[in-house]
């Protein structure tokens, strides 16, 4: 399986996130005009592989059915 790295460097913030000790922030894909989806972005400030956590969380979370961030 592959799966897809998105350049979001575009992409606006719509609000920071509170939550946790790293920066993060909520933004919205600029081609999605109705806003429908939001999109968590962290940033990987120490320039670790901790990205790879992340999506196994996100698929373990959708293969259970639990609402997650994308």
């Amino acid at each position: 399986m592959s799966y897809p790295i998105l350049d979001v460097s575009g992409w606006p913030a719509e609000t920071d996130e509170q939550m946790g000790s790293k920066p993060k922030s909520w933004l919205y894909d600029p081609s999605d005009k109705q806003r429908q989806q939001r999109w968590l972005f962290k940033e990987n400030w120490r320039r670790q592989p901790e990205d790879w956590s992340e999506k196994i969380a996100a698929e373990v979370a959708d293969l259970l059915g639990v609402p997650h961030a994308q």
